[in-house]
């Protein structure tokens, strides 16, 4: 049974949250690097935007509390990436990094915490499929990677540089992952 109200349910791929977290932050970031400038001293310099992270933590009550638990348990064990609905955030993938039963726990109440962190691969905002950098990454690295040419991934991102590329960094993947949808043309 789900316990939710509201336009958008808290949502992990095709697992609803019977009853939504008592509470939930959703931290957004920059990656940065400090670097020593002569006559200046030291100053950071953003690298791009760092993986979104939710964390939070709920109960579940009532006699299906801990078959609930179980349930959101089985899910954050598949240890799969999927799409992650949070109200008032704009979905996007993660991954299910951390989960806790917390405090004392009986057969009527199960306390947990929980957290997500976003995925490098996703939707672009015009629902392209996007990779994010991790930092560090060249061009020739990613193309590899992703089963493309580098040639085919700098015409997907113009103004791209060849230089290795900062955290944060959306990479185009225009056309999906080839033909097939495994990385291969």
């Amino acid at each position: 049974m789900n316990r939710q109200s509201g336009a958008q349910p808290f949502r992990f791929g095709g697992y609803t949250f019977p009853i939504p977290p008592s509470r939930f932050e959703v931290r957004d970031g920059l990656e940065l690097q400090p670097v020593l400038a002569p006559l200046i001293g030291t100053f950071q310099r953003p690298l791009g935007r760092a993986a979104r992270e939710v964390s939070g933590e709920g109960s579940f009550f009532g006699e299906d509390a801990l078959a609930d638990y179980r349930a959101l348990q089985t899910v954050f064990l598949a240890g799969k990436t999927a799409q992650l609905s949070v109200p008032g955030v704009r979905p996007f993938d993660a991954y299910f990094a951390e989960l806790a039963m917390a405090g004392q726990a009986g057969p009527q109440l199960v306390r947990y915490s929980f957290r997500f962190v976003e995925a490098d691969t996703g939707e672009g905002e015009d629902g392209t499929a996007v990779y994010t950098t991790r930092g560090g990454e060249t061009i020739w690295e990613l193309a590899n990677r992703l089963g493309v040419s580098a040639d085919q991934l700098a015409a997907w991102n113009p103004g791209m540089g060849w230089q290795a590329l900062p955290a944060g960094v959306q990479i185009r993947l225009e056309g999906g992952m080839g033909n097939d949808g495994d990385g291969r043309d």
